[in-house]
């Protein structure tokens, strides 16, 4: 009948829907993973992959019911605190690379 085949219909546009913020989360998962192997010395051995993918996703996962009850919560931290947080982490981050340059350099 047609209410079925529009069930079908909704049931593709939610899957596409939905699918990119799964390849999104899960793109952003294994980038972090590799950033802490990388960081922690763990590139080589990738046996700990999987504690750090669980580690970063209960991250993830606490911050995202953490950072906005409310929409008035949300609207500060999306105007106020992410842009100020990401403005201090640019004027910051390249000195700090550049710190770390100099000091491989002296040994």
């Amino acid at each position: 009948s047609i209410l079925s085949g529009v069930e079908r219909i909704e049931a593709l546009v939610v899957g596409l829907w939905l699918l990119p913020d799964f390849i999104l989360i899960t793109v952003e998962l294994m980038i972090a993973t590799d950033t802490m192997l990388l960081v922690t010395k763990q590139q080589e051995s990738k046996k700990y992959r999987f504690v750090w993918i669980i580690l970063c996703g209960a991250f993830a996962i606490f911050i995202a019911f953490r950072i906005a009850p409310d929409s008035q919560s949300l609207t500060q931290w999306s105007e106020i605190i992410i842009p100020s947080i990401h403005l201090g982490w640019a004027y910051l981050m390249v000195p700090f690379i550049l710190f770390i340059a100099t000091l491989r350099k002296k040994f």
